[in-house]
């Protein structure tokens, strides 16, 4: 119709505009190009510079609301959006694999850094890669590790001096550094000694236990750990044995001479109450990040909370955390689950003692409430610094003698030193402990020549003496040697350790 400048189009019956039929048939459209040609691969293409999506307004006949839906066939399916640089990709937004929501970065259009997930049932974000400027909110998380000394800064009994024959028979442990233990049954024999130059930036120590009497066949109650024991009073909020009992996330740097399968255990006191996961190590001499959580890429959960059993909430052992190097057969079970026995692994686990010389470091123990560890970039971010692990751990272990000397050094520096008039009977002087210990302490006296249970009054030697009113503030500690003199020295070690 010339006159209406419309075009016409027979429907069969009537005469209707043309773009009214085309409207109404076009439907199942194999291919549509707008711009440019469509094909199978891309059978809907548009070639433009602009795209406007509007909300039909209620006045229209619409709701004014616009929802652009996308739906996939199943989880395992992709859904996502992605932006590419002359048709190389290089960001992807979406369900990409799972029902998660991903934000997905490449420089090349074939690598891809997995930046940002946001876990569907919680609603939590997870920083894949880290953050470009992580120091605020990490360094902050380093309060809430349970762990004290947990990369070794502390090592106030053996400083850098191996600690050895550690094991026997019925079991015997030592501290390797503050804090830290290395617990041997059988006949095998360890040594535990503080090493550094790690290959890891950030972290200066580890504590490596080294074989120095291997044991091939385990007997089946034998075995090698390395172990914290973490206050009640620490462990107090992970509310253990009760309903509410929260999730515990475990994180380790490890490496082995011996690749193989190891484990990470939790037990209480009494070891009555367990569990463990499985550590694998495939490479020897290589530092693994053991994330035990939900940190990104691990594949990992969290460990459970134990709702049974009983578990301190004093100044004893609230919580222990052991990686194990070897177990015999009584000491293995099922993974995974709590038990009501000390299990330390399963049977997949390798044994370590078999292997004359053999050594496993480990490093950066990270204990948190919750499901979730930072990225192993991020880890030394979790760290203490020295003067702040110091003072914790001076609550079980404290000494006179410069940080550097191992108590029983020949030396007069960081000692106590009183002089007064010439005295010629007991001298005893008050030392306080400040902030207070764990508990009453053990304490050691060392005269200037390393003598232990030996003062310096008037000379090299003298028998000490400590008072009975030994507290976590304060002891008493002296001479009664009736020797005259105008001076008495010692050095001390005040142990409290759990």
């Amino acid at each position: 119709m010339i006159d209406e400048n419309l075009l016409l189009a027979w429907d069969g019956s009537a005469w209707q505009p043309a773009l009214d039929i085309l409207g109404s048939a076009a439907q199942n459209m194999a291919l549509l190009g707008l711009g440019t040609t469509a094909d199978t691969s891309n059978p809907f293409s548009a070639k433009l510079n602009n795209a406007l999506w509007t909300a039909k307004a209620v006045a229209e006949g619409g709701d004014g609301h616009l929802r652009y839906k996308l739906s996939k066939e199943s989880a395992a399916k992709t859904l996502s959006l992605l932006f590419q640089d002359n048709y190389s990709g290089r960001a992807e937004i979406g369900l990409t694999g799972d029902d998660d929501f991903h934000f997905k970065v490449s420089a090349d259009g074939s690598s891809w850094h997995d930046a940002l997930t946001i876990d569907r049932t919680s609603g939590k974000l997870t920083f894949n890669q880290g953050l470009a400027t992580p120091a605020a909110p990490f360094e902050a998380m380093a309060a809430a590790n349970l762990a004290l000394n947990a990369d070794h800064i502390v090592s106030q009994e053996s400083v850098d001096t191996a600690v050895t024959g550690i094991g026997a028979a019925g079991g015997a442990e030592a501290y390797g550094t503050d804090q830290w233990k290395i617990r041997a049954k059988g006949s095998l024999r360890v040594s535990g000694q503080r090493i550094t130059s790690l290959s890891l930036p950030g972290i200066k120590y580890a504590l490596r236990a080294t074989i120095t009497t291997m044991q091939s066949s385990l007997g089946s109650g034998d075995y090698l750990q390395v172990s914290q024991p973490i206050e009640g009073l620490r462990a107090l909020k992970l509310a253990l044995g009760a309903a509410s009992a929260a999730p515990v996330a475990v994180g380790v740097y490890v490496r082995s001479s011996v690749p193989g399968t190891f484990a990470v255990q939790l037990s209480n006191s009494a070891r009555n109450r367990s569990i463990c996961k499985l550590v694998t190590i495939g490479t020897a001499n290589s530092w693994t990040w053991v994330a035990l959580a939900g940190s990104p890429g691990s594949g990992a959960t969290a460990f459970p909370g134990d709702t049974s059993g009983s578990w301190l909430t004093d100044t004893g052992v609230g919580l222990r955390v052991a990686v194990t190097l070897a177990a015999g057969t009584a000491m293995v079970g099922s993974a995974d689950a709590w038990s009501a026995a000390d299990v330390m692994s399963s049977s997949a686990q390798t044994n370590l003692a078999a292997t004359a010389s053999a050594t496993f470091d480990v490093t950066a123990l990270c204990v948190f409430a919750g499901t979730e560890l930072p990225v192993a970039g991020s880890v030394p971010l979790m760290m203490r610094p020295e003067e702040r692990e110091l003072a914790l751990c001076s609550r079980y272990y404290r000494k006179s003698y410069e940080l550097g000397k191992t108590p029983g050094s020949a030396t007069v520096l960081g000692g106590m030193n009183v002089k007064g008039p010439s005295n010629a009977g007991s001298w005893i002087v008050n030392v306080e402990l400040n902030p207070p210990m764990r508990a009453a302490p053990t304490v050691t006296l060392y005269d200037n020549l390393g003598a232990g249970g030996k003062v310096y009054k008037g000379g090299t030697g003298k028998t000490a003496s400590i008072g009975s009113n030994v507290s976590g503030s304060r002891f008493a500690a002296g001479t009664d040697d009736t020797t005259a003199a105008t001076e008495l020295f010692f050095q001390y070690v005040a142990d409290a350790r759990l």
